[in-house]
């Protein structure tokens, strides 16, 4: 069931339909709650959405449950640059300079 939630929540974040995608990807998040995909789909899916605060949420789950995961640090940059949180940026990527 899992794998199917993850799948509709793919296409519904790749037509544009957050709303129904977050959707898809809290259910997973209530039937397995370390689903690392789940995590990062949504963090994603707010960077998308253009809201920050909520993508920094679920950016930070996911790197408690993978802390080297680029793909939860990139969500979590991304969302620090459009709050202008450029100290947080450059601790979440010490490389950048």
């Amino acid at each position: 069931f899992v794998p199917s939630l993850i799948n509709m929540g793919y296409v519904l974040y790749n037509t544009q339909k957050y709303a129904e995608s977050r959707k898809c990807f809290n259910r997973i998040i209530e039937l397995e709650p370390d689903n690392l995909e789940a995590y990062l789909n949504l963090s994603a899916t707010y960077v998308a959405w253009g809201m920050p605060d909520q993508a920094i949420t679920y950016a930070k789950r996911a790197l408690l449950i993978s802390p080297d995961d680029a793909r939860a640090k990139n969500n979590l940059s991304l969302a620090y640059l459009e709050k202008g949180f450029y100290q947080e940026l450059q601790q979440a990527n010490p490389d950048l300079k």
